[in-house]
């Protein structure tokens, strides 16, 4: 059996040790044993102190090498660092420690521009006026502080600034009467600020599944579902996202259909229409009422008022306060119904100071916003 090697022997003498930023380039004279098998290099922030060889510990880490060169890298930056190279034979005999060498490993240059201000030009996709849009990117690099502007508002380009007024419909109307489930529109006319971007007709009194249209529609078919009376209602949008207030209009329909159907006489043959109105009580200021025909009223003292728009037989009304006057509250009394064979008169409009606004109950087919 072959003798194991006297690990005294295997003495070595460790080289210079070069650094560059968080590493260390070890270099050390080669060993002349027959068997020798290659080198480890120690390594750790705290010296080894008096011991002398491996199987007593003393650093931290370790690495095998078969040359007589070594770089230790990711080495932390602002720490002392101790070395040791041992050599070892085919037998696994390691040798005692060779001289401790240390090195400081320097600091990197750490100075952080301070940035005060800076331009982006990437923003996030702006939908309409009120939404707040962010940058792309995140602070340039290299800087940590500053005050840039990270946000900013969306303005419609159309305007050059913040658009905040709803289009406004000013008449919607379809015939009193149809022999057939599709309907004319006979007037929709909507204005804006700016600009009226869309227009929208719907069976319910609600925009959210509307199918906008850039020009206003000149019909609309009902579904065939045997019934008498229907309400269409209108809307208008702009550029701004900003949406109008619905417009409704009514229309008894005889398609010669006996099913479903409704109890309501039907309408006369005649081409007679009403009006709807009443009294206006307590007022100091300007009052707005609105039809659910869409029709906007101001009254600016007390007493008789009525709706320029006619009504058909049969058809439902209804009237709700649209702008209250300065300072003060007003209520409506028979602010529903369904034209009989006269006009409406009887609508108690009532004003009082400064208090909470109670609104009736209207039928949801006919409430207005």
């Amino acid at each position: 059996m072959k003798k194991i090697l006297f690990l005294s022997a295997l003495f070595l003498m460790l080289g210079n040790v070069a650094f560059a930023a968080g590493s260390a380039t070890l270099n050390w004279n080669a060993n002349t044993e027959s068997d020798l098998a290659g080198y480890k290099v120690y390594y750790g922030t705290a010296s080894r102190g008096l011991i002398t060889h491996p199987r007593n510990g003393g650093y931290t880490n370790n690495v095998s090498v078969t040359g007589t060169s070594k770089v230790i890298s990711n080495l932390t930056e602002g720490k002392t660092y101790y070395f040791s190279v041992t050599a070892y034979d085919t037998s696994n005999n390691e040798s005692a420690y060779s001289q401790e060498k240390t090195k400081f490993i320097p600091l990197s240059n750490t100075t952080t521009p301070t940035c005060t201000s800076w331009t982006y030009s990437a923003w996030s996709t702006c939908t309409n006026y009120q939404q707040t849009r962010t940058v792309v990117t995140s602070y340039p690099t290299g800087c940590t502080s500053g005050t840039p502007q990270l946000s900013r508002s969306c303005v419609p380009t159309s305007t050059g600034g913040s658009d905040i007024t709803r289009p406004s419909i000013s008449s919607f109307t379809i015939p009193s009467t149809a022999s057939s489930y599709t309907v004319p529109i006979s007037t929709f006319v909507a204005t804006d600020n700016v600009g009226v971007t869309g227009y929208c007709i719907s069976p319910v009194n609600s925009s959210l599944d509307c199918t906008w249209s850039s020009s206003p529609q000149t019909s609309y078919t009902f579904a065939a579902d045997g019934k008498k009376y229907y309400l269409l209602y209108g809307f208008a949008k702009d550029a701004a996202g900003n949406l109008s207030y619905r417009a409704v209009d009514t229309v008894y329909i005889d398609a010669g259909s006996t099913t479903g159907g409704t109890t309501t006489p039907p309408p006369t043959t005649t081409t007679t229409t009403y009006t709807v109105g009443g009294t206006v009580s307590g007022l100091s200021g300007t009052l707005v009422l609105r039809s659910n025909k869409g029709e906007m009223l101001n009254v600016t003292s007390n007493g008789s008022f009525t709706f320029q728009t006619k009504f058909a037989k049969y058809a439902p009304y209804a009237v709700v306060v649209y702008t209250q006057p300065s300072g003060q509250t007003c209520r409506v009394a028979g602010a529903y119904g369904t034209i009989i064979s006269t006009n409406v008169t009887n609508i108690q409009v009532t004003c009082t100071g400064t208090g909470t606004l109670l609104l009736h109950q209207l039928p949801q087919q006919l409430r207005t916003p």
